[in-house]
């Protein structure tokens, strides 16, 4: 809607930090999710597994906010 020009610029800017926050908020309910314990109990590749899963999703949502902020 914003390329056709059907929303000003200053409201997809405020649409833009209002997803930056909600991106934030889902990225702690994810990580709130992860049981440490249950993945420590499951082995050492499990729990190296899951730790890379998990920065690689920082990283990514990292490298991503950078890009779209």
């Amino acid at each position: 809607l914003f390329s056709f020009g059907l929303i000003p610029s200053e409201i997809s800017k405020t649409f833009k930090l209002i997803s930056s926050k909600f991106e934030i908020v889902a990225l702690a309910g994810i990580g709130m999710r992860v049981n440490i314990s249950e993945l420590v109990k499951q082995g050492p590749k499990a729990s190296l597994y899951g730790l890379l899963v998990g920065l690689s999703q920082i990283f990514i949502a990292i490298i991503l906010i950078k890009i779209f902020i």
